[in-house]
C-alpha cells in the first residue's frame, strides 16, 4: 500500500494497543506467548547458518556455560531447583557430571505443594512442611560441603518451589547461614515466554541485597528456530564483565545473544547535607535529535482509549452493538456497523465513516473497551462519544481514558501544541550556536 502511494516503510509508523480481552478464548496460552513487545536480534552473521531449537539440553548447556564463564565467586557450590524427583533435571547433570560446581545440591519440590495448594484448609500447615523441609535439605549441604555461592534455577522447576526457595532466602538469620556474605549468583532461564515468575524469583534477590552493587541482567539467546531468555542476579560484578560473559557464552555455543536488560542495586542515601558537584541546564544537553523529531512530526488525527466496566452482574453482546449503533446516532453519524463473534463469550464491532472510525471490544462480562479514532482533533468528540454510551447504560463507569495524537514523522504533539512551529525554548541555544 506504501509503494502504491509513492511512499516508503521509513515514513510509516506502527503501535500496538493492549485490549482488556475476552472471556471464552480457548487459545488465550498460545495468544500470551505473542502479547507484549516482539524481540527481535539482527544479526551481521550469515543469516543461513541453522542453529536448530533451543531445546532442554541447549539450555542447561548456556546455563552451565554462564556459571562458570561468570567471575569467581567466594564458593562454587551450587543449588538447582529442580521438578519432581522422577523427572530429569538437565541444568543438575550438566553442573555435577561435567564438575562446573565444586558441590551440587538438588532442590526437589515437596510432591505434597505440587500444583499448588493454596485454596486448601491446610495450605499453611503443607508449605510450612516444605519449608522446613528444604531449610533441612540446605542445613545439610552446608555442613557438609560449605555455603552455596551459586542457585540455578532449571526449566522443570515449579511456580511453588520458587516461593519457597524465596520464602527462606528471605530470612536473614537463614540466608547468613547458607550464602556467602557477598551474595550468590543466580540463574533463571524462561523457556516459556508466559513463566515471568522465573524471572521475578531471580528479581527479588536485588531486594533482599539491598546494595549498589547487585545487578539484574536478563540475556535473550535466538536461534533460527527459537528463542529463550536467562535472567541472572549477581553482587559486586561491572556492566563490562557482564557483557564479557555474554560473549564468551556466544562463542562457545553458537547461539546470539544481547544483553535485554540491565538494572543495578539500590543506591545509598547521601545525607541531607549533600550537595551536588553540577547542575546541569538545556544547554548542556545536544537537542539535535528531539528538535528533528519536533520538526517532522505531523498530527493528522485524534486517538482515544476508553474502557468502561458495568455496575450491574452482566451485558449482553445484543446490548453493546445497540448502545454503540445509538451512540453513533445521537451524535449524527450515518454508518453502519460490522459484528464478530464467534470470537469468544464476547464481541467485536467495527463502524467506519468518512471522519473516522471506531472499534468496541466486549468481553463477555462486564468491561466495554472503545479505540476511537477521528481526523478531526477534537478531545470533546471524544468525550461526547464516552458520555453518550454512559447515559445510554447509566451502569456504566469509566475506568480509563486516554488519548493520543495520530500522524507520521514520529508525531507525539497536537497542532495546537505545535502551533507555528517557533523553535521550542529547549533548543534556543542550538539555534543561537547557529547563527
Amino acid at each position: 500500500l506504501l509503494a502504491a502511494v509513492g511512499s516508503s516503510a521509513e515514513s510509516s509508523s506502527s503501535f500496538r494497543i493492549v485490549a482488556g480481552g475476552m472471556f471464552g478464548v480457548n487459545q488465550w496460552r498460545k495468544d500470551e506467548k505473542s502479547r507484549g513487545p516482539m524481540f527481535t536480534q539482527e544479526c551481521e552473521e550469515d543469516s543461513s547458518t541453522d542453529l536448530g531449537e533451543i531445546d532442554a539440553t541447549r539450555v542447561s548447556n548456556l546455563i552451565g556455560k554462564i556459571a562458570t564463564s561468570w567471575p569467581a565467586r567466594e564458593t562454587q557450590n551450587a543449588a538447582v531447583i529442580c521438578g519432581r524427583k522422577s523427572e530429569a533435571c538437565g541444568t543438575l547433570g550438566i553442573l555435577s557430571d561435567d564438575g562446573l560446581a565444586t558441590n551440587v545440591l538438588p532442590i526437589h519440590i515437596c510432591p505434597y505443594i505440587e500444583g499448588g495448594v493454596e485454596y486448601l484448609e491446610e495450605s499453611a500447615k503443607l508449605q510450612y512442611a516444605c519449608e522446613q523441609e528444604t531449610i533441612l535439605a540446605f542445613e545439610a549441604s552446608v555442613a557438609k560441603d560449605g555455603k552455596i555461592g551459586i542457585i540455578v534455577v532449571d526449566p522443570s522447576a515449579s511456580f511453588e518451589m520458587l516461593q519457597i526457595v524465596n520464602k527462606i532466602v528471605k530470612q536473614k538469620n537463614l540466608r547468613n547461614s547458607f550464602l556467602p556474605e557477598a551474595g550468590p549468583l543466580v540463574i533463571a532461564p524462561l523457556v516459556d515466554k508466559t513463566e515471568t515468575w522465573r524471572s521475578i524469583f531471580v528479581d527479588e534477590f536485588r531486594g533482599i541485597y539491598k546494595v549498589k552493587s547487585a545487578h539484574f541482567a536478563r540475556f535473550l539467546f535466538n536461534s533460527t528456530e527459537s528463542s529463550i531468555v536467562i535472567a541472572i542476579f549477581s553482587i559486586g560484578d561491572e556492566v563490562a564483565q557482564i557483557n564479557s560473559v555474554l560473549k564468551d557464552v556466544q562463542k562457545a555455543t553458537g547461539i546470539v545473544g544481547e544483553m535485554q536488560l540491565i538494572g543495578s542495586g539500590r543506591y545509598e542515601w547521601q545525607g541531607d547535607d549533600w550537595e551536588p558537584s553540577q547542575f546541569f541546564l538545556p544547554g548542556d544537553y545536544d537537542p539535535t535529535g528531539p528538535l528533528e523529531q519536533w520538526n517532522s512530526q505531523q498530527p493528522t488525527g485524534h486517538q482515544s482509549v476508553i474502557q468502561l466496566i458495568t455496575k450491574k452482574s452482566e451485558l449482553s453482546k445484543e446490548g453493546v452493538k445497540k448502545l454503540l449503533e445509538s451512540t453513533l446516532s445521537t451524535l449524527g453519524i450515518e454508518t453502519t456497523t460490522r459484528e464478530f463473534t464467534g470470537l469468544g463469550d464476547g464481541s467485536v464491532i467495527v463502524a467506519v465513516w468518512s471522519e473516522g472510525n471506531v472499534i468496541v471490544l466486549y468481553d463477555g462480562r462486564l468491561n466495554v473497551s472503545i479505540n476511537l479514532f477521528t481526523y478531526e482533533q477534537d478531545p470533546e468528540f471524544a468525550k461526547k462519544f464516552s458520555n453518550n454510551f454512559k447515559k445510554l447504560e447509566n451502569s456504566l463507569d469509566v475506568v480509563l481514558y486516554d488519548e493520543m495524537p495520530r500522524g507520521y514523522g514520529r508525531v507525539v504533539n497536537w497542532s495546537n501544541d505545535i502551533g507555528a512551529r517557533d523553535v521550542p525554548h529547549w533548543a534556543l541555544h542550538l539555534v543561537e550556536q547557529v547563527e
